[in-house]
């Protein structure tokens, strides 16, 4: 049988409350799930409107113990929106940090950002 769907993908974070109130109050992502799954770990996951893709929010502890790289880098991870640079300015104004101003690559406008522990991420037009 085929790979049906891609559920979930995680970001390593320091402190989940802070990262919650990145990814839910600046960004505007929904909380599906916030629970405690053991004696000061939680499982955090949100979702972007429309529930496409669940982001899990872990503690850095968890991905050092199962070897993955929880270290701050580009994710490779790309937001899209229909009009950027108002949802720029929107998240600008909301304290997201941004690169750069947003600029056009080959006709689509877009902007790197980072989270507050430095994972990157790409804002770009959202194509139809």
């Amino acid at each position: 049988m085929p790979l049906e769907k891609l559920d979930m993908l995680t970001i390593y974070v320091s402190d989940q409350d802070a990262a919650v109130d990145f990814y839910r109050d600046k960004l505007g992502l929904e909380t599906d799930v916030d629970h405690e799954i053991g004696p000061g770990m939680r499982f955090v996951r949100l979702f972007a409107p429309g529930r496409t893709l669940g982001i899990v929010l872990a503690p850095k502890e968890i991905g050092a113990m199962e070897g993955s790289n929880t270290e701050p880098a580009f994710s490779g991870w790309v937001f899209g929106a229909k009009d950027v640079q108002a949802t720029y300015e929107e998240l600008k104004a909301r304290g997201v940090v941004f690169a750069s101003e947003p600029e056009d690559r080959g006709g689509h406008l877009q902007v790197r950002f980072t989270d507050p522990d430095g994972n990157g991420f790409l804002l770009r037009v959202l194509e139809d």
